[in-house]
């Protein structure tokens, strides 16, 4: 059996106690919303947790309250697609884990090695296996875990980790449909992995609005605008956003994938938390945004 090793255990997240009881603490902190029905999927940051920790817990605690009703209904959660982007290396396609089972602090999580296939064998030209390297040096992926496996019993479920590279219209039009039949079982959860506004010179990215000051306040007019855009879940709208403020959203291809794939007669998004690393009062300051977002199905008439 091959095991994918946890990569940024000690460095972007602690690990055993230290790492359980900050969970908690960023659970504790999050402020509950209220939830019809079960949630379908999240929007969640992959920062290192002492940045992106306290949004995490915005996208998962819903996710947690709604549990036991979820189980009562018999929609149990039994595979969860992260969808995440590439931060390493270039790539048109969208790759798949080719391990068999993930390291987790709290127990090995099994890969659903039969949907791999089966989205291989659906679109061949699209998804493929990555590299060993590229698997080990994505944090996109890995860092969606520790609260994954914490809320959810590793030992329960199953995980499907694609890492979606810049995907053509075409490509993303193909990938949306297939992801949509999965999408329609109740027992199948998806996570959309992204950051908000990467801000700074580092990051090639100092935009701001005219009128709008301080520095921060601008960026998160830009971020809330694209945050508007994708709860519309018309993706023709969201793309015209990035086209338009050129929005450093490193997963703009996932989010876009899901927007294409979601019923929106059934199930709506809603943003439930915002946040910055740094609130930047000089150009010479940068930033990265985190949002938490949940899909959830509409209440039935």
């Amino acid at each position: 059996m091959s095991i994918r090793r946890t990569h940024f255990a000690g460095t972007w997240y602690p690990t055993g106690n230290s790492l359980k009881k900050s969970i908690e603490r960023y659970l504790k902190n999050a402020t509950s919303h209220t939830i019809h029905h079960y949630t379908q999927g999240i929007i969640c940051p992959h920062a290192g947790l002492v940045y992106s920790g306290p949004t995490m817990a915005y996208s998962w605690l819903p996710v947690r309250d709604n549990l036991a009703r979820r189980n009562k209904q018999g929609q149990q959660i039994k595979r969860v697609f992260i969808l995440g982007p590439s931060h390493q290396s270039y790539t048109t396609k969208c790759l798949l884990t080719g391990h068999s089972s993930w390291e987790t602090p709290f127990g090995d999580v099994q890969v659903d090695t039969k949907t791999n296939k089966e989205l291989m064998k659906k679109a061949p030209k699209i998804f493929n296996k990555m590299g060993s390297n590229t698997d080990s040096n994505e944090h996109s992926l890995e860092l969606q875990l520790p609260f994954l496996t914490y809320i959810l019993e590793a030992s329960e479920i199953q995980i499907v980790p694609i890492m979606v590279g810049q995907l053509s219209s075409k490509s993303q039009k193909s990938v949306s449909q297939i992801l949509q039949e999965y999408f329609l079982d109740p027992h199948n959860f998806f996570i959309i992995s992204t950051d908000f506004c990467h801000w700074g010179s580092n990051f090639d990215y100092q935009k701001t609005i005219k009128g709008v000051s301080p520095i921060w306040k601008s960026i998160e007019k830009i971020d809330r605008l694209g945050m508007d855009a994708i709860e519309t879940l018309q993706p023709n709208l969201f793309t015209k956003y990035l086209e338009k403020y050129e929005n450093t959203i490193c997963g703009s291809v996932p989010l876009l994938l899901f927007m294409r794939s979601v019923d929106k007669e059934k199930f709506s998004l809603k943003f439930v938390h915002y946040e910055q690393s740094n609130k930047v009062e000089d150009k010479n300051d940068m930033s990265v945004s985190y949002a938490a977002g949940i899909f959830q199905k509409n209440e039935e008439n």
